[in-house]
């Protein structure tokens, strides 16, 4: 219409015009026309026009800026840089997502050759990839560092054939990869340092039980090189009739029950060694493994067995001198306060008036001396505990309680309870502390003591009804020292205790002592 209208007077004028029609079918189509001015021509004298159906290619070209749309999108999306390269080396397109690391921009690059933009050793080595890509038209890779404004940057190019004369390279930045590989390798070599200095055996070991690894101190512990080690099963390296047992405990270990304890470690050459061990996790060759730390503790144990000796010798030394002491007082005083009351007697037979009286007073206060001189004497050393055993060592301190307290313990003792004479001694002197403790502290109104045995153990439980145990510290220091006290009285006979708060209100103590003192030697008896 413009052709019609404005340029019928303008020679040669030419339109082109796209339009849509409806196709009889329902569909819409394309056309192009153009159209010529030729009314000055005189051979011609009229607008030529030429029209073309072009739907199919203008769905293409629909179809081909969706694609770029895409293609930009997906560019953009990406981590990755791309890069278009010629097989002189020449940048043909560049594309650079926002926050990659480059030291010029890419619209920059574009027309440059790889030498204008990498350092010449990474040009070379590019362009030489890129060549061997066209060639083979295989894809090839290669891994580059560069420094960009002073900090070092590590790359990874994939290059692969783009058309018969260009090639593209995918770079990504692998910085972050690098730097945590290089951590890692720090660490392990940390780890292996500290793997291999370490005083204590480290074990590397499956969840199956197998040894992995093991360090120096591994194999002094059990005497022998590492490749025997290595792939033995935790139970062969164990005493065999204590194999189940640590079945049953590496069981827990792995389940996260147990991570700390103690055991025996057996040598190669069939000797036993004590350990303590501690266990974490941890990875190895790309697999969660345990990391079992194991100490000789055959020193230790010496120490405290030493210690425990001496302990017992002290505890019968102390006896001993209570008992010589308890001797002297009921033999010795005891005697002479006898003679002075009989003497006294006679005399007040002798005298009439007012001196009678007053001998008798005296004859009165001279057998109340005698009385304590007596109960001293067998708190010192209780002549019941060597005549009639521990059973009737209780019943009589407990008596001696009722008596001093008003209040009367209720009795459970096991009949015919057999103790050696000094864990039976220390176990009496707890029962006294005991007691004691209830009498000052408890305000109980009612106690239970009870004595009986279990295997080669003996039992001690005292039960009372008063104001129970203060767990948040705020305890008599009195108290804090005598439980102090007789813990350390156990200790050397290998007796325990526990207290235990009563739900109804009270304290429950339990004692437990070896009925024998097999640990002792001839040197405690000296």
């Amino acid at each position: 219409m413009k052709l019609l209208g404005e340029g019928r007077d303008i020679e040669s004028m030419k339109v082109t015009a796209q339009y849509r029609f409806r196709h009889k079918n329902g569909t819409w189509r394309v056309v192009e026309s153009k159209a010529v001015n030729l009314l000055h021509d005189r051979a011609v004298q009229s607008i030529v026009v030429v029209s073309r159906d072009v739907t199919e290619r203008e769905e293409a070209l629909e179809s081909l800026k969706a694609s770029e749309g895409r293609l930009a999108a997906l560019l953009d999306a990406t981590p990755d840089a791309y890069v278009l390269v010629d097989a002189e080396g020449v940048y043909r397109d560049v594309h650079v997502p926002t926050g990659y690391p480059t030291a010029a921009r890419p619209d920059d690059l574009v027309g440059k050759n790889l030498t204008d933009a990498l350092p010449p050793h990474l040009a070379e080595k590019a362009l030489e990839v890129a060549r061997k890509v066209l060639e083979s038209n295989e894809p090839a890779g290669f891994d580059y560092s560069i420094d960009i404004e002073g900090v070092t940057h590590y790359r990874e190019a994939r290059v692969v054939p783009f058309s018969s004369e260009l090639v593209l390279s995918v770079q990504r930045d692998i910085t972050d990869r690098i730097q945590a590989l290089e951590q890692v390798i720090k660490s392990e070599s940390r780890f292996r340092t500290l793997f291999e200095a370490s005083p204590d055996a480290i074990f590397i070991e499956s969840v199956e039980g197998q040894v992995l690894d093991a360090n120096p101190a591994a194999c002094q512990l059990h005497g022998c090189d590492r490749e025997w080690l290595i792939g033995k099963r935790v139970t062969e390296l164990v005493p065999a009739r204590l194999r189940d047992d640590v079945q049953r405990s590496f069981s827990k270990i792995v389940s996260g029950e147990m991570i700390r304890g103690e055991g025996l470690s057996l040598r190669r050459d069939g000797s036993v060694v004590p350990v303590e061990f501690s266990v974490g996790r941890t990875v190895h060759e790309d697999r969660e493994v345990l990391l079992l730390h194991v100490r000789d503790i055959s020193i230790r144990r010496e120490q405290e067995a030493l210690i425990q000796k001496l302990a017992r010798y002290r505890q019968t030394a102390i006896e001993r001198e209570r008992a010589r002491i308890s001797r002297e007082v009921h033999d010795v005083l005891g005697q002479s306060l006898t003679g002075l009351r009989f003497d006294a007697s006679r005399i007040s037979r002798k005298l009439e008036g007012p001196l009678s009286a007053e001998v008798e007073a005296m004859t009165g206060a001279i057998d109340a001396v005698i009385d304590d001189v007596r109960r001293i004497a067998s708190e010192l050393r209780p002549g019941i505990l060597d005549d009639l055993g521990i059973g009737a060592a209780v019943e009589w301190q407990t008596k001696a309680f009722a008596k001093r307290t008003g209040l009367e313990p209720h009795l459970a003792i096991e009949r015919g309870i057999r103790m050696d004479s000094r864990p039976g001694i220390a176990l009496f002197r707890v029962l006294q502390e005991l007691l004691t403790n209830v009498a000052r502290h408890a305000n109980a109104s009612e106690v239970k003591v009870s004595l009986r045995t279990s295997g080669d153990t003996v039992h001690l439980e005292v039960v009372d009804n008063g104001v129970g145990l203060d767990r948040q510290g705020g305890q008599d220091d009195r108290v804090a020292l005598g439980l102090m006290g007789i813990r350390e009285r156990l200790q050397p006979w290998n007796g325990t205790l526990q207290l235990l708060n009563v739900p109804t209100g009270g304290t429950r103590a339990r004692v437990t002592v070896p009925a024998t003192s097999y640990a002792d030697s001839s040197s405690d008896r000296r």
